[in-house]
């Protein structure tokens, strides 16, 4: 059990070692080979201190994490070259959000576990705003999480194990879509979809809309700004309308994802049968055998929104309530499957 519980510690540790670093731009300025660079030169280039640096460095050195060629020397390991923010395989938008935002939440899991406490997630009980409002008024951590999404590629399963030529003719809308990039794959590799909309909050749109961004130059996709927590904008009441959820429930209490499903049902035209669709990337949760990944992820949805990861029968609920009946799971990763609905 000690050691167990020595683990813990550890990765505790060693996460508010890898924010604290990233933050102050250590990974940047820290050489991939050679003799290294010195921390004292390091300190200076980062605005730290150099012990306090030293001894970071040499904490994170032990899980492989940095490697000090002599004393106090630094360069770059195979695993802390992805905290670079120009890494292929960055982390670095991830490290930050959860360092910035889960770490200091979860002192107040405790009260939300207590019986007759209020359902305010331990977020909102630790700063006194919901995640979503934090979120709107720091747009730097915003876009961290956005640019975490567009990390974790998932779009190639996607692409190649779910037939998206079913949905030709019609529009799909990327609601919290980010900069576009995965609804951009989606037409790309299927041409017979007519076109598709983003819709994220306004700051993520203006990122969104700029030249630099690829997903911006296809003529079949569309920004627009707006909130899928509140009524949805009447140009998106169609009925050729596909709606697409992408790790968005799994942030929101029941009430909450009921609440986006409602918004997303009244937007789809009275009498609507051949369209009416609605599309959600999510973990699908065994409770019996929920796996390691699945189960963090479920503690960090608790800790920071007050919400979960599903079962199926949860699911098939939820989806109920919101005026939809689950036809189809399809899992295309580990922490992902791809659930198909239509209106009841």
């Amino acid at each position: 059990m000690a050691s167990l519980i020595n683990s813990w510690l550890q990765s505790t540790f060693f996460l508010g070692a890898a924010y604290v670093v990233t933050k102050h731009g250590v990974p940047e300025v820290v050489p991939f080979e050679g003799e290294g660079v010195d921390v004292v030169n390091l300190a200076k280039e980062t605005g730290t201190k150099v012990e306090e640096l030293d001894r970071l460095l040499r904490a994170l050195s032990t899980f492989g994490v940095f490697r000090q060629t002599a004393l106090h020397h630094w360069v770059h390991t195979a695993q802390s070259a992805p905290l670079r923010k120009e890494h292929p395989k960055s982390i670095r938008s991830l490290v930050l959000h959860a360092g910035a935002v889960g770490i200091p939440s979860l002192v107040k899991l405790d009260e939300f576990l207590k019986e007759g406490e209020d359902d305010r997630a331990p977020f909102e009980r630790l700063t006194g705003v919901s995640l979503d409002d934090w979120f709107a008024q720091n747009e730097i951590t915003q876009s961290n999480l956005h640019k975490h999404m567009t990390e974790e590629r998932l779009m190639t399963p996607l692409l190649t194990e779910f037939d998206w030529n079913k949905f030709a003719g019609k529009t799909i809308v990327d609601l919290g879509g980010g900069n576009g990039e995965d609804l951009e794959e989606i037409l790309s590799e299927y041409p017979s979809i007519a076109n598709g909309i983003v819709l994220d909050r306004p700051s993520v749109i203006a990122l969104a809309q700029s030249p630099t961004n690829p997903a911006s130059q296809n003529h079949r996709l569309t920004f627009l700004a707006g909130d899928f927590n509140r009524p949805l904008h009447p140009s998106l009441s169609s009925p050729d309308t596909v709606f697409f959820l992408k790790h968005i429930l799994h942030d929101r209490s029941d009430a909450g994802a009921v609440r986006v499903l409602h918004n997303i049902r009244q937007a789809i035209p009275a009498g609507t049968t051949t369209g009416g669709a609605l599309l959600v990337v999510d973990a699908v949760v065994d409770p019996a055998n929920p796996g390691i990944n699945v189960a963090q992820v479920d503690m960090w949805s608790m800790s920071q929104f007050g919400a979960k990861e599903r079962t199926k029968e949860q699911w098939e609920a939820l989806l109920d309530k919101g005026g939809f009946k689950l036809e189809e799971v399809r899992e295309i990763h580990a922490l992902s499957s791809l659930l198909v609905a239509k209106l009841k």
